[in-house]
């Protein structure tokens, strides 16, 4: 999992393996202004999400990986 800020910085790179069925949650604190993008990879498959912090204060995004599809879904949950 990498999360990325509006100049390219890394707010937060971590790997982690997640065994089928398993669940897990994170929570990383981004810069307050520009675009963000959160991009999850495994061995054969990526999903991203992206959001304006000019816009949302506080966003909810899920990657769901299951053997035929990667979903990705956000929302902002507090708008600025």
């Amino acid at each position: 999992m990498t999360v990325t800020g509006p100049d390219g910085e890394t707010y937060e790179e971590e790997t982690d393996r997640i065994d089928a069925g398993v669940a897990r949650a994170f929570e990383v604190v981004v810069g307050e202004s520009g675009r963000h993008e959160l991009t999850v990879t495994g061995d054969d498959w990526s999903g991203s999400l992206a959001w304006n912090a000019d816009d949302c204060l506080l966003y909810d995004g899920q990657v769901r990986v299951t053997e035929t599809a990667v979903e990705t879904a956000g929302e902002c949950i507090d708008s600025r």
